[in-house]
């Protein structure tokens, strides 16, 4: 039910809003008694970030991601039958502010909450400056957040149409346009740390999250496999050896 999920979602962005009053976050939704844990967590949240000196730099694009995430699970989650009309009239709203992505790729990058960790992170210096705000939300969102998501779905697409589930992978027309794009998101994340303080941080998160989602034994298929060849090779040797390092920790059962 689209406004039992919307008024549940108001618990994020009410988080990363140290002026928002607690709500009934569950007045539309059938289960109600959470025993006061997500009240408690929104207001620990806000309690929290007034700790961190240069929040109020990141608060506006920490919200303004938090609503996009919490958009995409509204509609993400709606019946079937009127799930992809939602959500393309959603991504319309948006597609103009990000030219050189699709539809569906925005839609991916509206998932992940790296963009809203790393400027919280951010926050906790006190010489941060508007600019390097900027540089931040820009890096992170669409490319890093993107490639992110695109990388968790790729793995899961054969799963998730299966189940029915929503993949936004399955929407390239074939397999050459999935690597193409793939690919970009690759070379355009690793771009973007360059730009960043602390560029390597930011380049090993990239590198780290392309070693960790292609290692996985999903990766097998010769589809996947593929596409899995190309990628780590257009990310470079740091990857190749942090994903031979996720691999062994997998066959140990540590990941």
């Amino acid at each position: 039910d689209e406004q039992a999920f919307r008024q549940l979602h108001l618990a994020m962005t009410d988080a990363l809003d140290p002026k928002a009053a607690p709500q009934n976050y569950y007045a539309f939704y059938p289960y109600k008694n959470d025993g006061g844990y997500l009240t408690a967590l929104v207001t620990t949240c806000q309690q929290q970030i007034q700790k961190l000196p240069s929040y109020q730099l990141v608060q506006s694009d920490t919200l303004r991601l938090a609503q996009l995430y919490s958009e995409l699970q509204i509609y993400k989650h709606l019946d079937l039958s009127i799930r992809e009309h939602k959500m393309v009239t959603w991504i319309d709203r948006h597609r103009n502010h990000y030219p050189q992505i699709t539809g569906w790729e925005f839609a991916a990058a509206t998932g992940s909450t790296l963009g809203m960790f790393m400027l919280c992170a951010a926050a906790s210096d006190k010489t941060l400056t508007a600019s390097t705000t900027t540089k931040i939300s820009t890096a992170y969102f669409p490319w890093i957040s993107g490639l992110h998501i695109l990388l968790d779905y790729f793995i899961d697409a054969a799963e998730d149409q299966a189940g029915g589930d929503l993949n936004f992978v399955t929407y390239y027309s074939d397999e050459t346009q999935m690597l193409s794009r793939l690919t970009l998101f690759t070379k355009q994340a690793l771009l973007q740390t360059e730009s960043l303080p602390q560029p390597s941080f930011h380049k090993i998160v990239v590198q780290g999250l392309l070693a960790m989602y292609l290692s996985d034994p999903k990766t097998k298929s010769p589809k996947e496999g593929s596409i899995k060849r190309m990628l780590l090779k257009t990310a470079g040797a740091t990857t190749i050896f942090l994903y031979a390092l996720c691999k062994l920790l997998r066959f140990k059962k540590a990941l």
